[in-house]
This record gives structure tokens, C-alpha cells and sequence, in this order.
């Protein structure tokens, strides 16, 4: 494991290792009209690019492999640290403040996304979660590197992972054989008997003290809860085939999860418990997935793969539309997104 130092003009021995970040040749400036976040994601020519609102895309020269996405984590001490399957089909990590990528020499199963969370009590401290190329659950610490489980992983899904009030961590993940809904815990694992739907990834967040899972249920094809203490609960939506949702904590100590449901102008939010979504009247591209955060204000974002333009675009629920960054992503996948 090699870190390469930030430099102010382009060179590279390889082009999947480098630390220098260049200007997207169409990026969005000014006035967003919105707290700031930071999004991750894979660009129409392979590489990762991050982008911050009311800046500038980044490309950060780094190679992902191909059909996979980042996860983006904001890090305690400024900067934002980014999870990546790289073209080499290893765990990257690469750090937005000081530039620096780092290969964990962790393989990934091939097609699979990692996911990222990180936490208040030290700077720059993280733990992400993936899948390894031995089809296992396998997590990556920023202190103390990789640990192994035992746990399966359905072939082709990802995990989702939130850190907790008690500076640990659950992970939510659809198990091999079964399917089923399964969240790892530093105390162990609670195996539920919730099935997630094939093609499909639960998506996890700390809500309040506890967790909340959203995955689409398997037979119904609907979105459907999880709550640790009152277990899973439908919601009765159903969503489009083969896409999966995404959850985020309100300060309100309540959720919002965005979905892509099915139609044309189908990326909607569901605010809370209950069923009545918000509709964007905005369009994802056909087996895309979006990625919803919270920002400052309190308010949320989600970013997501535009139909038509393949671009990536930010809706954000004051201004009742999407923003364009001009920035296209690689065909079909998802990007993640981050409030500050």
C-alpha cells in the first residue's frame, strides 16, 4: 500500500494511481441554491469524479471498474474520503482533502459497489463495507485496516453501512441462499426473515439512536422498512425492477428515502412513515438507483443519473427541480452523494 502525494501538475507511472485532480471540462458554478454536499461518482470515460455543489467536477484520475459506484463519507476534520472498485478489481480509497488514493489490496467480487460511513470521535476515522471477491462480507477500518467475516453475500449485491451512536457500526446486507434481509453488528448478526428482492441492495441509516433499513421486498417487488425494534414494515409502493433505494436521517430523528418507482419522470421521496411520496417529476435512467443525503439546513438532496442526458442531477426539494452539473456518468450507474 502506497500513498502518492498531491501534486499541482498532471504525471502518472499508471493510470489507475494518481493524485492529481483536473477540472471537469463542463462543470456547474455559482449560486446552487443549496447547502453544499459533495458527490461521487463514475464519469462516461471510466474515471471517479467528485463534485461539490456551487464548485466544479473533479476528475480524480483514478480507474473505476466498470458498472460499479463509489460511496462518499464527509470525514470529522474537513474533506470527504470516497470507497471505489477500482479497474483492478481492488477497494480503493480515495481522500478529497489531501488527495491521496490508497489501494487496500482488498479484491472485490466483480460488479459489486462498496459502501462508506464515518465518525465523530477521531479525525478522518471511517469503516467501509463490502463484498470480496471470495463472495464474503468484509469490512475496511481507517485505523486498523481489513477484517474478514464469514458472512455470504447474495452474488452482484452490495452492503449498506451506517456508524452509530455508540461508535460502532451495522451493516445491512441481503444474504446468500436465502436473501434475506441480514444486518452484521460488532455484537453479532441479526439474521431476519425478510426477503430482498434479486437484482436488488438494502440501504441503511442511524436514525435517532438506532437504525432504519429501506430494501424492496422480494415476491412484491414493493418498498418495505426494517426498524430493529418493531421489525419490518411495507409500505406498499412498489418500485422499478431491479432498482434499490436509498435512506437518510432528518435532525427530526425521522427518515427519507429515495426510489425510483415506475414511469418516466419516476424519482420520488417518501418522508417518513407512511406511503404518500413526494413525486420530483423527475426522470432516472431505466436500472439506475438514486442516493439521497441531508444537508445543513436540514433539508435533503438526492443525486441521481438523469434519463436522456445520462448527466448527473441533484434535486433538491426547495427549488422543485433538478440542477444539471453537465457532468455524464458512466451508463447505468449510481452515484452517492454527501451533505457537509
Amino acid at each position: 500500500m502506497k500513498l502518492f502525494k498531491r501534486l499541482s501538475y498532471i504525471f502518472a507511472t499508471s493510470p489507475l494511481i494518481s493524485v492529481c485532480l483536473l477540472a471537469a471540462p463542463a462543470g456547474a458554478t455559482g449560486s446552487w441554491g443549496s447547502p453544499p454536499s459533495a458527490e461521487a461518482f463514475q464519469a462516461n470515460n471510466g474515471y471517479l469524479y467528485t463534485n461539490v455543489t456551487g464548485g466544479s467536477a473533479m476528475n480524480t484520475l483514478q480507474g473505476m471498474a466498470a458498472g460499479t459506484g463509489p460511496a462518499i463519507a464527509a470525514l470529522t476534520g474537513g474533506g470527504y474520503e470516497v470507497a471505489f472498485q477500482a479497474n483492478n478489481g481492488y477497494l480503493y480509497l480515495f481522500n478529497t482533502k489531501t488527495g491521496k488514493t490508497l489501494n487496500t489490496l482488498q479484491g472485490m467480487a466483480a460488479g459489486t459497489s462498496p459502501a462508506i460511513a464515518s465518525y465523530a470521535v477521531a479525525v478522518g476515522s471511517y469503516d467501509v463495507a463490502f463484498q470480496a471477491n471470495n463472495g464474503h462480507l468484509y469490512t475496511y477500518n481507517w485505523s486498523t485496516g481489513p477484517a474478514a467475516t464469514t458472512l455470504a453475500m447474495t452474488p452482484s449485491s452490495n452492503p449498506s453501512i451506517a456508524t452509530l451512536s455508540n461508535n460502532s457500526y451495522a451493516i445491512a446486507y441481503s444474504a446468500a441462499g436465502s436473501n434475506n434481509l441480514s444486518i452484521a453488528l460488532a455484537v453479532g448478526v441479526i439474521q431476519t426473515d425478510q426477503g430482498v428482492a434479486s437484482g436488488t441492495s438494502p440501504s441503511i441509516a442511524r436514525v435517532g439512536t438506532q437504525f432504519e433499513i429501506a430494501y424492496i421486498a422480494n415476491g412484491s417487488n414493493q418498498l418495505d422498512l426494517y426498524w430493529p425494534n418493531t421489525g419490518p414494515g411495507g409500505t406498499g409502493i412498489t418500485v422499478e425492477t431491479g432498482t434499490s433505494p436509498s435512506i437518510a436521517a432528518v435532525p427530526s430523528s425521522i427518515y427519507e428515502v429515495a426510489l425510483a418507482v415506475p414511469g418516466s419522470d419516476n424519482l420520488e421521496v417518501l418522508a417518513g412513515a407512511g406511503s404518500n411520496t413526494i413525486s420530483t417529476d423527475q426522470g432516472l435512467v431505466p436500472g439506475s438507483s438514486p442516493s439521497i443525503t441531508v444537508l445543513s439546513d436540514g433539508e435533503y438532496q438526492v443525486a441521481f443519473q438523469a434519463a436522456g442526458s445520462n448527466h448527473l442531477l441533484l434535486y433538491y426539494p426547495a427549488l422543485r427541480t433538478g440542477i444539471d452539473t453537465s457532468q455524464g456518468m458512466a451508463s447505468t450507474t449510481n452515484p452517492s452523494i454527501q451533505g457537509n
